[in-house]
């Protein structure tokens, strides 16, 4: 069986017949690039799991030794988290706020300092 050209030769093989490249709301362009819940069964099942580790979470699928397998990544806090823990931190711990609010006084007389030469 010969192997399925990519999609790189297939876009310079229309190139070369000089034809334009498919646009939003043409026939052959693809409606959505969205990853459907079928594929993601069909990954688990490749795999062998029905879920990822502790601490990790599935974002969409990924190819692996030619089968479609969840794409497993560490969950991580997000940026509204780090900042909530950051503040309640800052509130209850008074050499944590010292320790703030000189760096905070030091990065702000830096950039005084920067903006003045400017």
């Amino acid at each position: 069986m010969a192997k399925k050209k990519g999609l790189w030769a297939n876009i310079h093989a229309k190139r070369k017949r000089g034809e334009a490249p498919a646009k939003k709301g043409d026939k052959n362009y693809p409606e959505t690039l969205d990853i459907d819940e079928g594929s993601m069964k069909q990954a688990r099942k490749n795999v062998g799991a029905d879920k990822c580790w502790d601490g990790y979470k599935a974002k969409g699928t990924k190819k692996k030794d030619g089968k479609t397998v969840p794409n497993c990544v560490k969950e991580g806090k997000s940026f509204s988290e780090f900042c909530a823990e950051s503040k309640s931190r800052i509130e209850k711990d008074p050499e944590y706020r010292a320790r703030f609010k000189e760096l905070a006084d030091n990065f702000a007389a830096k950039r005084r300092e920067q903006n003045a030469k400017k």
